[in-house]
């Protein structure tokens, strides 16, 4: 029987952001100890992304490299091959039982396979992968020669991987943890911070998982269908632990929304308060009324350290917005833009062009908001004005409801269904990103779409002559743009 000196080997593959570490693995750190197993955490992101010395080459916004196959074999030749070698030589040198790799999306589909082949050349070990990219990985990605690992483990790792672990077999179905609260404090002691890409760098955290919106174009309700939530005041204990026990003082939530539970996040507020310690922290949040989010609630989120917030606005329009089910009206909007500013804490926000229903006239109501956050910016400190975090165009994801509206709004030309033999023996038909036009070609969909984001763009630049200074640089890009627009896009972008 082979000896192992660790139960299980964690590790964070490519492509997810440089500047923290994700906190799967280090909570799967902890659950393990906590059920008697050992485990070791690498996270082989931040290692490429130091290791490569011309980065700016393969870490590309766009992600071409990573999540589109043929790009991903030209730069697996010419770059990445020779750091999988080390890594999976690394990897068997743990001498792990298992090996458990994290898929945060499918970006980082195709140099898992490449890890998992790689590893298999050298040793026997067990290999089990897990994480929202699991699911593409089990589904329609599955037929393209793809290595394929011992196991797969879909929804929430945490219970599962101690089943595993301990010789039972895991289902092919998915797991949830009913009950967040009594979640081990993650366990980074494997990771140095200072590898990281940002100053400081937000340890992660997690309140909630799953969302309480269901909008059309999203899939997260598809791996957490119900929204699951710990107690503000477990969430503050938790801050206070890891900041008396080792320093940290950033955080950055993981949560789909830190304010999808009113209760949990009021109590959070005041927890984080009375204990009076000097940490800072963000997450996404959705705009809420003036009745469920009154004054003095944005007040203790500030005097709790609460410094900015992501919002999916996506639209300036609240008719868009409606169809999209983000269910929160204009003045919920504007209100909440206003209460930000008062308290300063700065709105990260994301917006998408051409969702099919968008007119001339909803679009026109983007660039209004927009025209009206410049106007706000004025009052605030170029450092903290709000800003845009991503400006995408409407694509048509696998498991969203879009997916099945396409008769509903005249939606034709998607692309073929892949058929895919699943973990188990199953097969079935799933999509990639859909390609979609109007039949009737309403305001001209999508291919129109390229127009409008220059257009907004321009918008912003004239606003005062710089995108930059106003909204500050795009912190990620979905553009799906023509090649003669891109000098266009550089140049407002800076």
């Amino acid at each position: 029987m082979a000896s192992f000196k660790i139960d299980c080997l964690l590790l964070t593959v490519p492509r997810v952001s440089p500047t923290a570490p994700i906190i799967a693995p280090a909570l799967l750190k902890s659950h393990l100890k906590r059920h008697g197993f050992t485990s070791k955490v690498i996270d082989y992101n931040i290692r490429l992304y130091n290791d490569i010395v011309d980065v700016s080459g393969i870490w590309k916004e766009d992600d071409e490299y990573f999540d589109k196959q043929e790009e991903y074999a030209i730069a697996y030749d010419t770059v990445l091959k020779s750091y999988i070698e080390k890594y999976a030589k690394e990897c068997i040198e743990e001498q792990a039982e298992w090996i458990g790799i994290s898929l945060l999306s499918s970006k980082s589909t195709f140099i898992t396979s490449s890890l998992i082949k790689e590893i298999r050349k050298l040793g026997k070990q067990k290999i089990v992968i897990g994480g929202p990219g699991a699911d593409h990985y089990n589904s329609y990605y599955m037929n393209l020669g793809l290595a394929v690992p011992n196991e797969i483990i879909l929804g929430d790792g945490d219970e599962a991987l101690v089943s595993l672990l301990k010789g039972e077999r895991v289902k092919k179905t998915y797991y949830y943890l009913k009950d967040l609260n009594n979640l081990p404090i993650p366990d980074y002691s494997d990771l140095n911070w200072i590898d990281y890409d940002d100053d400081p760098v937000k340890v992660p955290i997690t309140g909630s998982r799953g969302c309480v919106r269901k909008c059309t174009f999203c899939d997260v309700k598809h791996y957490w269908p119900s929204f699951r939530y710990r107690s503000g005041k477990e969430i503050a204990e938790e801050m206070a632990q890891l900041f008396y026990q080792h320093g940290y003082k950033t955080f950055g939530f993981t949560d789909s929304l830190i304010n999808g539970s009113l209760k949990a996040f009021r109590e959070l507020c005041a927890e984080l308060k009375r204990v009076n310690i000097p940490t800072t922290w963000n997450g996404q949040f959705i705009c809420r009324s003036e009745k469920q989010m009154p004054e003095s609630l944005w007040a203790d989120m500030a005097a709790a350290g609460c410094t900015d917030v992501n919002i999916g606005v996506e639209s300036g329009s609240e008719q868009v917005r409606n169809h999209m089910k983000k269910k929160f009206s204009n003045d919920d909007m504007y209100y909440t833009f206003t209460m930000a500013t008062k308290f300063k804490i700065q709105v990260v926000f994301n917006i998408i062009v051409g969702y099919p229903t968008e007119t001339e006239e909803n679009f026109e109501d983007t660039l209004t908001l927009l025209r009206w956050i410049s106007e706000l910016n004025k009052q605030i400190p170029e450092n903290k004005r709000h800003m845009i975090g991503s400006i995408n165009v409407c694509t048509i994801i696998d498991n969203c409801d879009l997916r099945n509206m396409l008769d509903e709004l005249n939606i034709i030309e998607f692309d073929t269904p892949i058929v895919s033999g699943a973990a188990d023996g199953q097969v079935g038909e799933t999509y990639p990103p859909l390609t979609w036009r109007m039949k009737d070609k309403v305001e001209g969909l999508p291919y129109n779409q390229t127009m409008r984001v220059n257009r907004l763009i321009r918008v912003l630049e004239l606003l005062n002559g710089s995108y930059c200074k106003i909204m500050g640089p795009p912190r990620s890009y979905n553009f799906n743009i023509e090649e003669d627009d891109i000098s266009d896009l550089i140049h407002a972008t800076g």
